[in-house]
C-alpha cells in the first residue's frame, strides 16, 4: 500500500498526468485492487483473533464450568497458587467474539463495525483465537489435577494431618477426609470444605496455641495457680503470729 501510494501520489501532483485519461483509469483500478487486497487479509485477520459462533459456546461452557467454579472456590485457601488461576481467566475472557463482519461492512468502513478490530493493536502470534480456546478446555483439566494433587501432598504432611481433627466445623472435617479417601475434589465446593481447609493449611496450631480453653493440654506450667503464692504472702503478714 506505501509503495503504490508513493507511485500514485508522485503522479497525482504533477499536472500532464493529472490530465491523462489513461492514468485515471489505472489510478482508479489500482486503488480498487488495494481495497480488495485489504479486503483479504483484513477478513484473514479478523477470522483467526476472533471466536466464530461454535468456539463462541466453547467459551460459555467454560465460564460456567464446575471445574473453573472449584478452582475459584480454592483460590481463597492461601496456600493455593491463586495467580495460576487469575491468569487462565484472563486468558479465557480475554478471548473476543465477532462472526459478523462481511466484505460488504468494510465497504464503507475500514474496520469491523462490530467489534473495532485493528490489526495493528492485535498483533497475530501465530495461535488463532479457535486454537487458544480449545486449548484452555484442556488446561483446566490439567490446572484441577494440578491443585488437587498440590492439596493432597499439603494436607498429607505429618504436622498438617495432626490439624485435621482440630478445623472447627464437623462438616468441614468430614469433607477434607472424604476428599482425601477420594483423592477427588467435592463438587461442587461448599464454604465448609474451604474453611476446613484455610484453618487446617492456614496455621490452626497457632490458633490452638493461643486458646485459653486448650493451653492447659499444652502447657503443664499453665496449670498451676497463679496467685496462690500471693494469697499466701499475705496470710503470713496479717497473722498476729
Amino acid at each position: 500500500m506505501r509503495e503504490r501510494r508513493g507511485e500514485l501520489m508522485a503522479k497525482v501532483t504533477s499536472p500532464k498526468h493529472r490530465a491523462d485519461a489513461g492514468f485515471q483509469r489505472v489510478l482508479g483500478q489500482t486503488l480498487a485492487q488495494l481495497k480488495t487486497a485489504y479486503h483479504d487479509v483484513y477478513l484473514d485477520r479478523h477470522a483467526r483473533l476472533r471466536l466464530g459462533a461454535t468456539d463462541d459456546q466453547l467459551k460459555a461452557r467454560l465460564g460456567q464450568d464446575p471445574r473453573l467454579k472449584q478452582l475459584q472456590q480454592l483460590a481463597t485457601v492461601e496456600t493455593m497458587p491463586a495467580q495460576q488461576l487469575q491468569d487462565y481467566q484472563n486468558s479465557l475472557f480475554g478471548l473476543k467474539t465477532c462472526f459478523s463482519l462481511t466484505k460488504q461492512d468494510l465497504d464503507t468502513a475500514p474496520v469491523c463495525p462490530h467489534c473495532t478490530f485493528r490489526p495493528v493493536e492485535e498483533p497475530f502470534s501465530g495461535t488463532t483465537a479457535g486454537d487458544r480456546i480449545a486449548r484452555l478446555g484442556t488446561m483446566l483439566d490439567d490446572l484441577v489435577k494440578s491443585w488437587t494433587k498440590t492439596l493432597l501432598t499439603n494436607l498429607a504432611d505429618p504436622t498438617v494431618a495432626a490439624n485435621i481433627d482440630l478445623a472447627s466445623s464437623q462438616e468441614g472435617r468430614a469433607a477434607v477426609q472424604a476428599f482425601l479417601a477420594s483423592e477427588q475434589l467435592p463438587d461442587p465446593i461448599g464454604p465448609a470444605f474451604v474453611k476446613a481447609l484455610q484453618e487446617i493449611l492456614s496455621g490452626l496450631e497457632r490458633v490452638v496455641l493461643t486458646e485459653p480453653r486448650l493451653c492447659s493440654r499444652r502447657s503443664p506450667t499453665a496449670a498451676r495457680p497463679a496467685r496462690r503464692p500471693r494469697s499466701n504472702s499475705v496470710s503470713r503478714v496479717s497473722s498476729p503470729s
